[in-house]
């Protein structure tokens, strides 16, 4: 099994810091899913986890 783990935190503060996203927005939402253009496939999901500190 794949485990991995994101901090958005991070990734937010260096897209602040490059200037490519207003400091003065903030996160609504956290979705995670796929977008299927053309064909068949699967995806299984055992766990999914959101942490906000």
């Amino acid at each position: 099994m794949k485990t991995g783990v994101l901090n958005l935190g991070d990734f937010i503060q260096q897209l602040v810091k490059k200037e490519m996203v207003s400091p003065n927005l903030y996160v609504a939402d956290v979705e995670f899913g796929t977008e299927i253009w053309d064909g068949k496939g699967e995806m299984n999901i055992k766990s999914y986890q959101v942490s906000i500190a």
